[in-house]
């Protein structure tokens, strides 16, 4: 290590495994320990209908609040 400090963001595998199973992949590493991934490929796709479906409902709310 080169002294310097990074800074990661991400999620934790094994909390979402806990909400979302079918997003986290099981792997054996070399030494035959398991490992939990998140499987971003399938998450993102998620993520995207969530942010339209809470923009609908914002945008059905300020609407709501105009009358």
């Amino acid at each position: 290590m080169t002294g310097k400090q990074e800074n990661y963001s991400g999620i934790l595998a094994d909390e979402l495994g806990q909400l979302l199973p079918n997003y986290v992949t099981t792997e054996k590493q070399g030494d035959g320990e398991d490992v939990q991934m998140v499987d971003y490929s399938r998450l993102v796709p998620f993520l995207i209908g969530a942010v339209q479906e809470l923009t609908a409902r914002v945008i059905q709310l300020e609407k709501n609040k105009e009358k």
